[in-house]
């Protein structure tokens, strides 16, 4: 977009020797003030608005240039485009600038996402004891930098414990919903001696959470989640899925689901 201006004015300059002299295609360099502003500053748009008019005038009056007469340079028609080129240039300087705050406002507010994505779902260490860990979060969107997608893993004296949850619902209401998933998740993995138990301390805090919000929602307020336990030192990992995608194994380059298992009632 940076070159944008200057194959606008190449494409121009390839195309005013081919075409006929009552032809003033040089009036197209109107709008090189507005493509200038697709990338760049007001004090750029500024200069490529004087070289417009100015290019207009040596195509319009320039025998070797445009094969015209000197006396084209202040025709009635050209004048109109020095005036139009001027005014497009100073509405391009007005549109460029909005653009630059804009894109800086938007920096900021990426910055504030990747802070606060940081905070709420901090790196996940690569070791814990003998067990190897990795994690991507990949977001639906684009340009998403926060939602309500959720993971942890915290080291316990019962083990690794394990977090990974969907918040129904986007926006602020799923993004608190999910922080205060981990917090509670986090403080109860070190208490509670079971998983069974973590995760309806966990529930338990979430409901109280969902009361407390009120609305007209609330029994539409949920999170589903997979809590798991792999003891330090056995071979063994414990599950427990709340309403969550049932978690895969890959072993020997095959991948299945592993044993649901009985279905917790509530």
């Amino acid at each position: 977009m940076r070159w944008l201006p200057v194959l606008y004015v190449a494409a121009l300059l390839l195309l005013e020797p081919a075409t006929p002299v009552e032809w003033p295609v040089s009036f197209v360099l109107i709008a090189l003030p507005l493509v200038a502003a697709f990338a760049h500053g007001p004090a750029v748009v500024g200069g490529a608005t004087v070289f417009a008019v100015v290019l207009e005038g040596v195509l319009a009056g320039t025998p070797c240039c445009a094969g015209r007469e000197v006396g084209y340079l202040w025709d009635r028609h050209y004048v109109a485009s020095y005036i139009c080129t001027g005014l497009v240039g100073v509405l391009g300087m007005i549109l460029a600038a909005h653009r630059v705050r804009r894109e800086r406002t938007l920096a900021d507010l990426r910055f504030v996402a990747d802070i606060a994505q940081r905070v709420l779902l901090r790196p996940v260490p690569h070791q814990i004891g003998s067990l190897h860990l990795e994690s991507l979060y990949r977001s639906a969107a684009a340009e998403a930098r926060i939602g309500g997608d959720l993971y942890e893993a915290v080291p316990t004296r019962y083990g690794v414990r394990l977090l990974i949850g969907d918040v129904r619902g986007k926006g602020l209401l799923a993004v608190e919903t999910a922080a205060a998933l981990l917090g509670a998740f986090r403080e109860a993995a070190q208490d509670e001696p079971t998983l069974p138990a973590l995760a309806d301390r966990v529930e338990t805090s979430m409901n109280r959470r969902a009361v407390l919000l009120g609305g007209s929602e609330v029994g539409e307020r949920f999170v589903t989640a997979v809590f798991a336990e792999i003891p330090f030192g056995e071979a063994l990992i414990r599950v427990v899925n709340c309403g969550h995608p049932p978690p895969v194994r890959i072993r020997s380059g095959e991948v299945c689901e592993l044993d649901r298992g009985g279905r917790r009632r509530r």
